[in-house]
């Protein structure tokens, strides 16, 4: 008997786990929609705002600013979302009844994953494709590799994983830019960066690195995040 993985269990899993998210799933595919009817309707036009400072007419992009804005909410709302892998387990009933069910751990972890990460993740997307929002390549190959670490965060700390996801990421960024890069000899990049460099037909050579940043990152968050997630498991006895 396959203990591990077996993909009839995986799916009873993930389809309970979908019928208790449903709530917020419906509200961001909802958000989605109305700002892909917005878009589509045009009435993004009354946004625009017209201003004079100092004789000069300055017009503020008003719709710009406003999808950013949701951008920036959405970015968020997905980072959260992944932090819950094992937040919204922390009540001992529902851990019991979680781990006591029928699939093994794996399956389990995978099922809350793909419910947790990867749905917010594609509804987000839809609204990035769906708005052709500037600049949102670059936003979606962030929300992504945070999104990993979120859930490598939210497996190791069951109650705080997003507020020490964030701390983390914030302190790691500030430390990137203000004493790594400027002190770092960034040599060894030189043959990445050539190889971007001669793409001479568009950014396919870019993509494709940074596709394969995203996959190695994001297979060390989501296993070694798994192997945490494990360690949280109880061990159910069975009294006959």
């Amino acid at each position: 008997m396959n203990d591990f993985f077996n993909l009839k269990r995986f799916w009873l899993v993930l389809r309970r786990e979908l019928c208790l998210s449903t709530k917020p799933l419906i509200i961001g595919t909802a958000i989605v929609v109305c700002m892909l009817v917005l878009d589509v309707t045009g009435i993004y036009k009354y946004l625009d705002v017209s201003y004079t400072v100092d004789d000069n007419n300055v017009k503020v992009d008003g719709y710009m600013i406003f999808l950013w804005l949701l951008a920036f909410v959405l970015a968020m709302a997905v980072l959260v979302s992944s932090a819950q892998i094992s937040q919204n387990l922390a009540q001992k009933t529902s851990f019991l009844a979680f781990n006591t069910l029928p699939a093994s751990t794996f399956e389990r972890y995978l099922a809350r994953v793909s419910v947790f990460s990867f749905l917010p993740l594609l509804v987000g997307f839809a609204f990035y494709f769906g708005i052709k929002l500037h600049g949102f390549i670059p936003l979606c190959w962030c929300v992504i590799l945070l999104s990993t670490a979120f859930v490598f965060w939210g497996a190791v700390f069951r109650r705080y994983g997003f507020i020490i996801g964030f701390c983390v990421t914030a302190f790691s960024v500030f430390a990137l830019f203000r004493w790594i890069l400027p002190n770092v000899n960034l040599m060894f990049l030189d043959p990445i960066g050539r190889f971007v460099q001669h793409d001479f037909f568009g950014d396919g050579r870019l993509y494709l690195v940074l596709t394969v940043v995203l996959l190695i990152v994001g297979v060390i968050n989501f296993g070694v995040g798994y192997f945490f997630y494990r360690r949280k498991q109880l061990i159910v006895k069975l009294k006959k």
